[in-house]
């Protein structure tokens, strides 16, 4: 049987269990569309992220509810990313640091969103 590690991250907080969380499995490789929809469903928390290896970026993300994927969402993208930097996979080198988000939509186009994070 495969197992996976599954984080929760409270966003927009620094008190635990308040803000908004996210289930993070931050090594989702092997999941299929089926396990990472049913995994969401368990989970049942607003989004549930999954982190995938991707071939043009450090990383890709998909993003679950209960009942769909979403194309992009914007708590559960600070959550994992936070999750990400504290495990090292996001280098920190500076007081603010910017992280590039890229992602896709249906009609196939790529958009850009830049996050800024104070870390301390």
């Amino acid at each position: 049987m495969r197992t996976y590690r599954i984080v929760t991250v409270d966003a927009f907080t620094d008190h635990p269990l308040a803000g908004n969380p996210c289930a993070i499995l931050p090594e989702a490789i092997g999941l299929t569309e089926k396990e990472m929809q049913s995994i969401a469903r368990e989970t049942n928390l607003s989004e549930t992220s999954f982190v995938l290896p991707s071939q043009s970026a450090a990383f890709r993300v998909r993003y679950f509810t209960p009942r769909e994927e979403l194309p992009f969402a914007g708590h559960p993208t600070i959550a994992t990313c936070f999750q990400l930097a504290a495990e090292g996979r996001i280098p920190l080198t500076e007081e603010w640091n910017r992280v590039q988000v890229e992602f896709g939509i249906d009609d196939g186009s790529w958009h850009r969103l830049w996050a800024w994070r104070w870390w301390t």
